[in-house]
């Protein structure tokens, strides 16, 4: 038999084989033969087994087939392709390796033929026969299989291994499919690669052509292997409740549905709301009490919206409450959801919480309905943006606003209001229908320890879970949990160990730091033992009351912090001005905030069924036009302005120009945690007043 005649081997299951595991595989031998030792049965033609015949240790050109068959499961991912030299009768012959799996044959030559970027044709494969050849010039290649009967092993019938053709890089047989067995676990690291980046990737890593269109398929295909259909992810919502539940004793899930058209048709999702208990605990062992209400839309296949309610945490961090996904912002899913919070937090005495939002669609009629008497204030952020909307625009108008909100006493913001005047009368008209107490610091309480203007409590909170946002409802929900897991493990770690023997949380440090620099531009002169009268070098004067922890300029009384003012008289005593800031800003104090933790969840697959009927999808609708992904910006980018000098040059000659500097010369709390915020682990919840100054 010469050496380019057909040879027939036995491949054998994994169950007979040990070792063929991973890329453990069995390796036999077939032996050249003589006449003599070929038994060859000629009345039978369905299977063709070679027999083992005595070696002969003087032949050195071995070909050996290596393979391996799991019956459970294809192990086989990449096909690895080793030549190896023989030389043979004076001519050079290549042997190929191949693996194959008896339940997906097609695969397993496309997976080989790919890598070797061979042009290769499946002749037939009907499950008991897988026939290919190569599609080059010569049409050398080719290889038969048969299925063994009763089995799971296939027979190599014919197997002509060498390649006459070149590579290429058009191979006919990258599919989408193909892509999607090839690069699952890329996808499963980055969900939200594009299109175009990974078909780049493919093109670079196994060097063959892949359109944008085959690029896009194996994308959507190879997220609906890891995520599951949108709607059997609404049809496990159930367990997923009941999950949450067993795993977290006592917080809260509550599931609305909505009745559906039709006679035995299940109901429709209409809204989901989930509030930890851990969360709990720690909004009553330390949180602040002010809440921040915000809304943001969901992007994913059905849209809605997501409610959230947030607070700040002794770090001036964001502390995440509770959140509900809805259809849509009205006031009868406003007052469902403020109704859930006031219940869980057990909110009785409405008048000392303080509630800050956008004023977004239905919220105020529900806040009056929900939490009568409580104070609301309005995000000063929103408020410039009204304010351009009614035709106030440019930045003389805006620093003429701000100036105006960071003022601390009530002579400060009437001098403010009277420059906004002199720009505009009906400006200040406009501003006069909106309560001072809403978005002012001269109008705010001074018991709550909060000067803060915007509403970024929510809206960094909005933006850490953009990349969840857009994905089905079970995986967003999923994402949202560990997210505020890890939250809650970084900051009790924090405390723990970084901050151990401290007084103040580090942003609260690093921000009476600064205070401390500016106190060298007050001049104290003691009256007593409590009371200094504190002269600057500007010329304005305040009133310092250590006893009671007070100053005329009001900052101290706002905020808990000692100004600048407050500082100096310390100093002038030889008192340590940490024992003068407010409780709420203490290590301890956070430390018992984030005592508590969220239980961990097994993966879907181990969850109890629950006898409840499963949901229908909602319909939501799309909202018109393609999805926007990147988070909308508002104003203009100074640095790459035309128009900044001109700008510059009003901002000069505008007449709030020079009370703008003497007004809040200090950096405000949410200043230093935006420089602070970029270095901390989870900082999207850091909150940031001035985040829209260009």
């Amino acid at each position: 038999m010469s050496r380019k005649e057909t040879r027939t081997q036995l491949i054998e299951p994994r169950s007979e084989c040990p070792r063929m595991y991973g890329k453990e595989t069995r390796t036999q031998s077939i032996e050249p033969r003589s006449k003599k030792d070929v038994v060859e049965d000629s009345s039978s033609d369905s299977d063709f087994v070679a027999e083992e015949i005595s070696r002969d240790e003087e032949i050195a050109d071995d070909i050996c087939f290596e393979s391996y068959v799991d019956k459970d499961e294809k192990l086989i991912e990449n096909y690895e392709s080793d030549f190896s030299e023989i030389e043979t009768d004076g001519e050079s012959e290549a042997e190929a390796e191949f693996e194959s799996a008896p339940l997906d044959c097609e695969h397993e030559h496309n997976n080989m033929f790919n890598e070797t970027r061979k042009n290769i044709k499946v002749i037939k494969n009907d499950g008991r026969r897988v026939y290919g050849k190569c599609l080059g010039l010569n049409y050398e290649w080719r290889i038969n299989l048969l299925k063994v009967e009763n089995e799971q092993s296939w027979q190599v019938r014919e197997y002509q291994f060498k390649h006459k053709c070149s590579e290429t890089m058009n191979v006919s047989n990258v599919k989408s499919n193909w892509l999607v067995k090839r690069f699952e676990d890329e996808f499963r690291s980055d969900a939200k690669r594009s299109t175009q980046g990974f078909r780049l990737d493919v093109i670079r890593h196994i060097r063959v052509n892949v359109s944008h269109t085959q690029a896009y398929r194996a994308k959507r295909k190879a997220l609906y292997k890891i995520d599951g259909s949108y709607e059997s992810q609404y049809a496990k919502l159930w367990d997923y409740a009941n999950a949450l539940r067993s795993s977290n004793p006592r917080s809260t899930v509550i599931m609305a549905l909505e009745e559906t058209s039709g006679f035995n048709v299940p109901k429709r999702f209409s809204k989901l709301y989930i509030c930890f208990e851990a969360m709990k605990k720690g909004f009553h062992s330390g949180g602040r009490l002010i809440i921040g209400m915000d809304r943001c839309f969901l992007k994913g296949p059905h849209q809605g919206q997501l409610l959230t309610a947030c607070t700040l945490d002794p770090n001036n961090d964001t502390y995440v409450i509770e959140y509900a996904v809805v259809k849509s912002e009205t006031r009868e899913n406003w007052e469902w959801f403020l109704t859930l919070l006031k219940e869980d937090l057990m909110i009785e005495r409405t008048g000392l919480y303080i509630f800050m939002s956008n004023k977004q669609k239905g919220l105020i009629p529900a806040f009056e309905m929900v939490f009568p008497g409580a104070e609301h204030r309005f995000c000063v952020r929103h408020l410039h943006g009204n304010m351009k909307l009614a035709g106030f625009k440019g930045s003389v108008f805006k620093n003429a606003l701000w100036t105006t909100t960071r003022a601390s006493t009530i002579p400060e913001f009437y001098k403010a209001m009277e420059d906004i005047r002199k720009l505009d009368p009906s400006c200040l008209e406009w501003l006069h229908d909106k309560p001072s107490s809403q978005w002012s610091r001269s109008h705010f309480k001074i018991d709550l320890k909060c000067d803060i203007l915007t509403n970024n409590i929510c809206e960094s909170f909005n933006s850490c879970i953009l990349d969840a946002r857009d994905r089905s409802i079970l995986t967003m929900l999923e994402w949202m949990r560990q997210y505020l897991m890890k939250r809650l493990t970084t900051y009790r770690d924090r405390a723990e160990r970084k901050w151990e023997g401290r007084l103040l949380c580090g942003r609260i440090a690093k921000m009476l730091d600064i205070r401390t620099n500016k106190a060298v531009d007050c001049i104290p002169l003691k009256s007593d033992n409590w009371n200094n009268e504190i002269d600057c070098f500007d010329g304005s004067r305040f009133m310092v009351d250590l006893r009671a922890k007070t100053c005329s300029c009001r900052k101290w009384d706002i905020s808990g912090i000692p100004c600048k003012h407050a500082i100096s008289a310390m100093y002038a005593q030889g008192l340590n001005h940490e024992d003068f800031i407010d409780k709420c800003y203490t290590v301890e104090r956070y430390g018992v905030v984030y005592q508590n933790n969220i239980k961990p969840m097994d993966r879907p697959e181990l969850w109890n069924k629950t006898s409840y009927i499963a949901p229908l999808q909602p319909n939501f609708g799309r909202r018109v036009g393609r999805p926007t992904k990147a988070r909308r910006q508002q104003g203009h980018n100074q640095r790459t302005c035309v128009s900044k000098k001109i700008v510059q040059e009003l901002n000069h000659k505008s007449p709030v120009n020079n009370h703008e500097a003497e007004v809040d010369d200090e950096m405000t709390q949410a200043e230093v945690m935006t420089q602070e915020g970029s270095h901390l682990p989870f900082s999207g919840g850091s909150v940031s007043q001035e985040d829209h100054l260009e």
